[in-house]
């Protein structure tokens, strides 16, 4: 234990309170670990990337992504194409907007990577929803709409040279 991190006492006290394992997809870290990190985060105010390994693995942070610029959702059932480009954060993580609309890909810890209308109404999920990737995973996406369900490949755009 290092000058700052709870004591004992205090760690008693909390686990009641603590959730006793991690949720569907999610890998959880020792709680000692990660709120122990926070806390010397809060007391030194140095970056996430720069905290001691003794904290465990730091989340990502999009200070420290080099992330995708854009993509494109290419319908299996007849080639319709669907652009996004990269527009702000969500959740520390890069956030992209469709080119021609009001639809967001974003990550959020619930409900992992998906596609989001601007209600907040989730529209598409990767058909593997346990990734947990800085940013969209290249894989086969499955959309709704109304009583229709579709399947998409995102497919990464090669930088133009």
């Amino acid at each position: 234990m290092k000058r700052g991190d709870p004591t004992n006492d205090e760690w008693a006290r909390r686990a009641p309170y603590l959730p006793r394992s991690g949720r569907r997809g999610g890998r959880w870290s020792e709680h000692r670990k990660v709120i122990s990190g926070i806390l010397f985060r809060i007391r030194t105010g140095v970056p996430w990337r720069d905290l001691p390994e003794r904290y465990g693995n730091r989340p990502y942070s999009a200070e420290d992504m080099t992330a995708l610029e854009s993509f494109t959702f290419v319908r299996h059932v007849d080639g319709l194409r669907h652009s996004f480009e990269r527009d702000g954060e969500s959740h520390d993580r890069p956030a992209y907007r469709r080119t021609d609309g009001q639809v967001w890909c974003v990550w959020g810890p619930d409900d992992g990577w998906h596609c989001e209308l601007a209600d907040g109404l989730v529209t598409a999920h990767p058909l593997n929803r346990d990734s947990d990737e800085p940013e969209p995973p290249a894989t086969v996406w499955r959309s709704f709409k109304g009583d229709r369900s579709y399947l998409y490949d995102l497919r990464h755009l090669e930088p133009e040279v």
